[in-house]
């Protein structure tokens, strides 16, 4: 098989996936016989809610429509890009600000660090409507690690900002830092306004993230967070807190290890997500997706 054939069966697997705010996958359909690879089975016999089928145009040499705003598909040991779709266009990227501040809390924090919860940190509906959050409240002492699972795979908005307080005292600092980073890994294109992507104001670009992605793929840990698909988080009193991952991927194409899905109103659909088979490794990056709709 020709290389660009290989390029472009891999492309159309991988940019039709769409996650939205409820991390449904939109899909497209196939031809009868185009059967795609057996659902993998959660643990507890706790079914994904997300659909269950992947399925990819038929005829694997037609480039598939990118209906996104801006999307890159690289090989991220290399940083090589295979395809492309306005990948230097600044957009909001909704909750895949994220990863940055996972990045700046893995290299700044261990996993056993144990963080006392601020009450700026604990999220209100009145205050921000039904974002996602784990419910933290006022004075819990929870794990750096349980926060970054909380953070990575619910997409906890809560989680990010204790996070956040909890390295530099407040969001505002923080979100210093994390410019500052993106600055040292040279994202011209890119600037923070939050820990949490919620505000919509912050921007960055496919190949700015691409830089994100290449720097967190080195950090010990990361793959295995991004790549877990349930999370049992202790809660102050009652039952754990039972986190399951956005990332639809992880059930539908085998080989998916992460990263990261991403919604608002403004931003779009986003999602970063990284596979691997026979020995390549592959990273999908789209920005500003339609809803499922």
């Amino acid at each position: 098989m020709s290389r660009i054939l290989r390029r472009r069966i891999v492309s159309a697997t991988l940019v039709v996936a769409v996650i939205s705010c409820e991390a449904v996958l939109t899909s497209f359909a196939s031809p009868r016989g185009n059967a795609p690879p057996p659902t993998p089975v959660p643990p507890h016999r706790s079914l994904s809610p997300f659909p269950r089928s992947l399925a990819t145009p038929a005829d694997p040499t037609v480039a598939p429509a990118i209906s996104a705003r801006s999307a890159v598909l690289a090989e991220p040991t290399t940083g090589d890009v295979m395809d492309e779709k306005a990948p230097d266009e600044p957009v909001p990227i909704a909750s895949l600000t994220k990863l940055m501040t996972a990045l700046i809390a893995m290299k700044r924090t261990q996993p056993s660090d144990v963080v006392t919860v601020d009450p700026r940190a604990v999220f209100r509906r009145r205050d921000y409507g039904w974002s996602s959050t784990i419910g933290l409240k006022t004075g819990e002492r929870i794990s750096v690690e349980n926060l970054l699972y909380a953070m990575m795979l619910g997409s906890a908005n809560d989680a990010a900002l204790a996070l956040a307080i909890h390295l530099a005292g407040s969001e505002e600092a923080f979100v210093r830092l994390m410019n500052a980073q993106a600055r040292r890994l040279e994202m011209h294109h890119t600037v923070f306004f939050s820990s949490t992507g919620l505000d919509d104001r912050g921007r960055s670009t496919a190949l700015d993230l691409l830089r994100l992605v290449r720097v967190l793929d080195a950090v010990e840990g990361f793959d295995r967070i991004t790549a877990t698909r349930f999370r049992a988080i202790p809660a102050p009193q009652g039952r754990d807190r039972r986190i399951q991952n956005r990332n639809a991927l992880l059930w539908l194409y085998p080989g998916t290890f992460g990263t990261k899905t991403g919604s608002t109103a403004r931003a779009g659909s986003c999602l970063i997500a990284s596979a691997a088979r026979g020995g390549r490794r592959l990273v999908t990056i789209i920005l500003g997706a339609p809803h499922e709709s």
